[in-house]
Parts: C-alpha cells; sequence; structure tokens
C-alpha cells in the first residue's frame, strides 16, 4: 500500500523508552468538522479517545436537541441532547462511523473537534459485516479508496457507497479491471462510508504514515 504522510494536527508528540529495548510511540492530535444545522454529515472518528462516550466526544459542540445516530450492524440507535440531562447513551470508538444530525438553525455551522491519540500500530483489523456496513478509516488521514487495502481485499461485485454531503458516490469492484474510476474517490479524515460485500470481511489496514 502507497504511504502517505500523516496530515493530522499534532498538538502532542512524545516517544517513551520502555524496558527490555522496546519503544514505544504516543502521537496525539486533533482534526475538525463543521455541522450544518439542517443537514446530515457522516463521520468517523478517528482517534482512540480516553472516554467512548457521546457525551465526552460530542459534548457541548453541539446545541440541545441535536441528535447522534449510531450504526450497530443491522440499523440505528440514536443519543440525543437533551436541554438539562444532556446526552442520552451512546459510545463511538476507533473507526466507528455515524451521521451527526445538528438542532441548530437552518445553516448554521457547529465546528466539532475530534482529539485523541492516535493509532500507530503497523496493521489494523476490523470487520466488515456482510451484506451492508459503515465503517470509518482507524487513522487520522485522507486517502484515495484504491491506496487502502480494504479496497485490495475486497471481492468481486463489492461496492462502496462516500457520502458528498449531498448524495453518494458509488463504486463497484470489477473482476477484471477493479475499482476503475471509484480508486480515486478520496475518503477524507473524519470520513465515514458504505461498504456493500456478500461475506464478512477481515479488513487489515497497514498504517499509512511513518513516524
Amino acid at each position: 500500500m502507497k504511504k502517505i504522510g500523516i496530515i493530522i494536527a499534532v498538538i502532542a508528540f512524545a516517544a517513551i523508552a520502555a524496558q527490555a529495548q522496546t519503544t514505544s510511540a504516543n502521537i496525539v492530535g486533533y482534526s475538525k468538522i463543521n455541522a450544518v444545522g439542517g443537514e446530515l454529515s457522516l463521520v468517523a472518528l478517528n482517534f482512540d479517545s480516553s472516554s467512548a462516550t457521546v457525551a465526552d466526544i460530542i459534548g457541548d459542540q453541539l446545541p440541545a436537541n441535536s441528535k447522534i445516530h449510531l450504526w450497530n450492524g443491522t440499523g440505528y440507535s440514536t443519543s440525543i441532547k437533551n436541554s438539562r440531562s444532556g446526552w442520552s447513551a451512546g459510545t463511538i470508538a476507533r473507526g466507528d462511523a455515524f451521521w451527526i444530525e445538528s438542532a441548530a438553525a437552518a445553516g448554521t455551522t457547529n465546528e466539532i473537534l475530534f482529539s485523541g491519540e492516535v493509532l500507530t500500530d503497523a496493521t489494523n483489523t476490523t470487520t466488515v459485516a456482510a451484506g451492508i456496513d459503515l465503517v470509518g478509516y482507524s487513522f487520522p488521514v485522507a486517502t484515495t479508496f484504491g491506496s487502502t487495502d480494504l479496497a485490495n481485499d475486497l471481492p468481486a461485485n463489492s461496492k462502496i457507497h462516500v457520502w458528498n454531503g449531498s448524495a453518494y458516490q458509488t463504486a463497484i469492484k470489477n473482476s477484471r479491471s477493479g475499482w476503475g474510476t471509484g480508486a480515486d474517490i478520496v475518503i477524507g479524515v473524519n470520513d465515514g462510508f458504505w461498504v456493500e460485500t456478500a461475506t464478512e470481511l477481515q479488513w487489515n489496514e497497514e498504517r499509512p504514515f511513518t513516524f
């Protein structure tokens, strides 16, 4: 897989020498998305956060009555922000994709900050369910879909559906020609997307950056 440079805004970096000649690295970073009132935003979390609750990840960055729609593999569960009690139950893990429905006035933009620790494992494994599944990239980088290991691993006739803010870009893997122009679809930082495939897949994605 083609290596690309890491493009998150890094706010802290510490390489810590451990015992027995082992070394670990912690990279902490952040990214931003805009949620617009009256619209749905399909996003993904690319960081490991200290807490996985919607209340801690989203907090007060959205107004009361906003909603987070979380995919559970077969349907949605929804976390709603109450003006008094805050967010109802819901959790978001690194690599999860979800919809944000801002209750702000139509056209009003809420800037939402995601932050946490960047995954530095050489390979990340994600289970993609058979049928259709909503997924996110586990690394906070932008990449073309054709550069991912997922593009290689998905069998012929699989599809991806990438939301562009108003409609889906759909690509189908041909048994001979591959993804065609679909390989050039950009999966941006914090972009979630749908994968449609006949059988369950263990998505083994190589870390797309060096440090």
